[in-house]
């Protein structure tokens, strides 16, 4: 999304096709070429549409990447996301969606 990289990953999960996105989330903020306020979705429809948006963390945003815990070991669940501003976020499928979807 405007010309920054952004992370995608599809969630480990039998029953659905889940993808998480991430990208810096404000085209028009003061940052550098306008990369700010990160931002994940949730996709559930195969890419179709971006129903679910959720910020990550307020301000200046970058490159980022994205990766999902593995089935059967302590991670499993989890999403993580690194941003080259050099912070890294962890949360699951629940905190992205909230109540709005289940």
């Amino acid at each position: 999304m405007y010309g920054c990289k952004g992370g995608l990953v599809r969630l480990p999960l039998d029953d659905r096709d889940i993808l998480i996105y991430s990208s810096p989330g404000n085209p028009t903020a003061g940052s550098t070429a306008g990369r700010a306020d990160v931002t994940v979705r949730a996709i559930f429809d195969g890419a179709k549409t971006w129903p679910l948006k959720r910020l990550v963390r307020k301000g200046p945003g970058g490159y980022t990447w994205l990766a999902a815990g593995r089935n059967g070991t302590p991670s499993e669940g989890m999403i993580y996301l690194y941003c080259i501003n050099g912070y890294l976020a962890r949360f699951n499928l629940s905190w992205v969606v909230g109540d709005r979807c289940r």
